[in-house]
């Protein structure tokens, strides 16, 4: 647990990539940033900003947010799925 624990929040960025792989990666991303100690709002927003083709949605969480979260998600997916 302590291993698991060291690789998922023991960083200061995101547990599966580095910031100069963000800023090389080609692929469409939607980013929704968390708002928690897990998934630290700063974390996201820096990811977006680094990830050359990534559109954001900042404001997601809870049923106040959920169709605009869905409209945004599936939108997102017929913009990049290939024909």
């Amino acid at each position: 647990m302590q291993s698991f624990d060291r690789n998922m929040w023991g960083g200061d960025f995101t547990f599966n990539v580095t910031r100069d792989f963000a800023r090389g990666c080609e692929t469409p991303a939607l980013v929704l940033p968390g708002n928690d100690t897990p998934q630290p709002r700063v974390i996201g927003l820096e990811l977006a900003d680094l990830l050359p083709k990534s559109e954001i949605l900042v404001d997601w969480k809870g049923p106040e947010h959920l169709e605009e979260q869905r409209r945004s998600v599936v939108d997102f997916l017929a913009r990049h799925t290939p024909d």
